[in-house]
């Protein structure tokens, strides 16, 4: 049977306290990322919009992501000699851009977005997407 748009947003409806988890863990990390310099303010607006759609499919999710995040960005700043005479766009701490951002979490993050709203959805199989693209995306 079709699910109406109501039906399907009714995953969306939650209490409270999640709605400060789905908000505010997103928000910390854009402005923590802004203020380490690691992502520019379009990145920070990509990187909470990536953050919020995983947050809503569950912490695990998130935890994933974060764990990307953090791990590229410190293998980033590890190897900035190298990236350096690499890369003729170098810029210090590997500010990332929305366009980056966005390029690096766009499967996962439509796999989050499935798990939110396709009621019935093949869910190991949006894990593996999930999971499969971040561990593709570090190298």
């Amino acid at each position: 049977r079709r699910r109406s748009v109501a039906e399907m947003l009714v995953p969306l409806a939650l209490r409270h306290r999640q709605w400060a988890f789905v908000l505010g863990a997103p928000l910390a990390f854009a402005l923590v990322a802004l203020r380490k310099k690691s992502v520019n303010k379009s990145g920070a607006v990509g990187g909470f919009l990536v953050a919020l759609a995983c947050s809503m499919a569950g912490a695990q999710f998130l935890a994933a992501l974060l764990w990307f995040f953090v791990s590229s960005t410190l293998l980033t700043r590890f190897g900035s000699k190298r990236k350096k005479q690499v890369e003729e766009d170098y810029k210090v701490g590997g500010q990332r851009s929305a366009i980056q951002v966005f390029s690096n979490a766009l499967a996962g993050t439509v796999a989050c977005v499935l798990w939110v709203v396709w009621d019935g959805a093949p869910q190991p199989l949006l894990v593996g997407v999930f999971l499969g693209h971040f561990a593709c995306c570090c190298g």
